[in-house]
């Protein structure tokens, strides 16, 4: 659920919250204890009831818009509103997008056949959408735009594609033709079907929901089942991975950003191996913050951080270098530090290693004490520990043993002075 439906609800299990959390200004204050524990459980509750309302009533706005059959409503049933969504992220001002755009969306949904075949399958769909007289007709001056109804036929079909052919898997792996697979061949063919755990933790849950979709306790899994099981595995573990990645985003400070950021990670995936190489990097992060960094800067930053290959929490590392850097920069011109002496402050804080932002006071004492006078003899660096103690001591309280970037700047100039 997005913020305003949390806070809604919040405000109507703790109605008092409303003039606790709330200052002067009209701003709240996200700090503040609010829950105990009989109350988060009506909170995710009243949640879960709120989300499923709001989403039915969406969906059925949808299929009155578009005006979708009851055969359409039927296949889309738990995506449709997914799928509006993700349209209108790619699409331009005039609700276009292009093919591969197309072959995008279907990908962020989880519907982008991981057969090569059945992707061949997905082009030549998006091909057939483009001749057809419905999209020449409405947008004949873009050889290559797609509006929503034309994305949602293109992987209508795809689906009906993919159905038939987990169809084909289990009739392959069903060898004794008794009509059902065992537990351990519905696992060999949802394999055939790359569907496939990446985590010790995903492989004990598909176990877990191969054994419970064995609905008559038979100990196998019949056609019907199967498909079932298929799309159901396939569309849990996509949303699962894209939870943890939405939690990474969030713990990286990227929540708003996080559509964006995943939409350029795709586009710049041209293989689809959920990772990027290094070319490919270079031209997301250019593409993000090419407003900040020319490429020859986006070229050193990461041959200085060594980076060769990412997955999408490796992206949002990496897109974190770059703006915890940009933010240094910022700051050192406050101090009036030009950038070549940035530059070099930012080397000895990234030599420090920072957790969370911070080093210790220690940390800070010892690389004074050991290392700044060879690095900035020219400088006339401090050469003993009491004047060191005492640049940290001015610029910390005694209660303070965690050092910040800006008052490492505060000690440095201290030091140089």
């Amino acid at each position: 659920p997005g913020q305003e439906l949390v806070e809604d609800a919040i405000f109507d299990v703790v109605p008092s919250s409303r003039k606790e959390l709330t200052t002067l200004e009209g701003d709240l204050i996200m700090s503040r204890d609010l829950l105990d524990f009989e109350q988060f459980c009506k909170l995710v509750a009243l949640l879960q009831e709120r989300t499923e309302c709001d989403r039915i009533e969406r969906f059925d706005q949808i299929v009155e818009m578009q005006g979708l059959d009851s055969g359409m409503q039927s296949l889309w049933e738990h995506d449709l509103v997914d799928l509006w969504e993700s349209f209108h992220r790619f699409c331009d001002e005039s609700r276009v997008v292009r093919s591969k755009q197309a072959v995008a969306i279907a990908r962020e949904l989880g519907h982008l056949p991981r057969d090569a075949s059945l992707r061949k399958g997905l082009h030549a769909f998006i091909e057939e959408e483009l001749r057809s007289d419905d999209v020449t007709d409405c947008l004949s001056i873009e050889s290559d735009a797609l509006s929503f109804m034309s994305v949602l036929k293109i992987l209508s079909k795809s689906r009906l594609q993919c159905e038939v052919h987990l169809q084909e898997v289990f009739l392959h792996h069903d060898t004794n033709s008794s009509g059902g697979l065992t537990l351990a061949e519905c696992k060999t063919a949802l394999h055939a079907c790359h569907i496939r755990p990446k985590t010790q933790a995903e492989a004990a849950e598909l176990t877990a929901l191969v054994e419970e979709f064995d609905e008559d306790g038979s100990g196998e899994v019949d056609a019907e089942e199967f498909l079932r099981l298929a799309s159901f595995i396939n569309n849990h573990l996509q949303k699962s991975r894209r939870e943890a990645e939405r939690q990474a985003a969030l713990a990286c400070g990227y929540e708003e950003e996080f559509d964006d950021l995943r939409a350029v990670f795709i586009a710049n995936d041209e293989c689809i191996s959920e990772s990027l190489s290094a070319e490919a990097l270079r031209s997301a992060v250019l593409c993000l913050r090419s407003k900040t960094w020319t490429a020859e800067e986006i070229d050193g930053i990461l041959k200085d951080h060594e980076v060769e290959q990412v997955d999408f929490v490796g992206f949002l590392s990496v897109i974190k270098i770059f703006d915890e850097k940009q933010r240094h920069y910022e700051l050192c011109r406050r101090f009036g530090i030009e950038k070549d002496g940035a530059n070099q402050l930012c080397a000895i804080w990234r030599e420090l290693q920072p957790e969370g932002g911070k080093i210790s006071r220690e940390r800070m004492v010892g690389w004074l004490s050991d290392v700044a006078p060879d690095k900035a003899a020219s400088n006339r660096a401090v050469g003993i520990n009491a004047q060191q103690l005492e640049m940290v001591d001015r610029v910390l309280s005694e209660s303070n043993d965690n050092i910040t970037f800006v008052e490492f700047l505060r000690i440095m100039r201290l030091s140089i002075a």
